[in-house]
């Protein structure tokens, strides 16, 4: 056997051998993602599952993630809320109020989040609505006016809001509360 033959069969068996090598990393690749897979599907909490009976939903801030350099693939895609859907706004009058120890005054508008399912809700609220102004009147009249202009404090008046008018419905509860204007003058 001369020495080209020699040379010949080597590299023959090495290409034999690549073949082989190409074959275990297409399987290698194909196990690890399976396994991947596999682990995201049982571990990662998915925005759709089932929730406790009691456990009340989140407010829309804690449940929407913004990513400003892929928006293009739907809010869906992030756990935003579909709104046509599952939730309804009811509309609150306008309220006016001078905060305490100040001539100046606060115009808000408040609109309250609910589930659609709630069917008798929007009729409770219509009914209540002079309750829940009154309600509101009280503890906004009671703010200062550096309490009411500093807007760190707006989601803890979001979450007073929410628990205050909770507490007096019976059909239902709304899921959150929107300050579309809340202006100081």
């Amino acid at each position: 056997m001369s020495s080209e033959d020699h040379y010949y069969q080597e590299n023959k068996k090495m290409k034999n051998n690549h073949g082989k090598v190409n074959i275990l990393a297409i399987i290698s690749i194909v196990l690890f993602t399976t396994l991947l897979a596999t682990f995201a599907w049982l571990f990662i909490p998915r925005m759709d599952a089932p929730r406790e009976k009691n456990e009340r939903p989140r407010p829309l801030a804690q449940q929407t993630e913004v990513v400003y350099d892929d928006y293009d693939r739907g809010g869906a895609s992030y756990g935003a809320k579909d709104y046509v859907k599952d939730y309804t706004l009811y509309d609150l009058d306008n309220l006016i109020v001078n905060p305490v120890g100040s001539d100046r005054y606060l115009v808000l508008t408040i609109q309250l989040e609910h589930r659609q399912a709630d069917k008798k809700l929007p009729d409770e609220l219509k009914n209540k609505t002079p309750l829940l102004m009154d309600e509101l009147n009280l503890y906004f009249s009671k703010q200062t006016i550096e309490d009411l202009k500093d807007v760190e404090n707006r989601a803890k008046f979001k979450d007073d809001t929410l628990r205050s008018i909770n507490r007096m419905l019976l059909e239902g509860r709304v899921t959150d509360v929107f300050f579309p204007q809340f202006v100081v003058q």
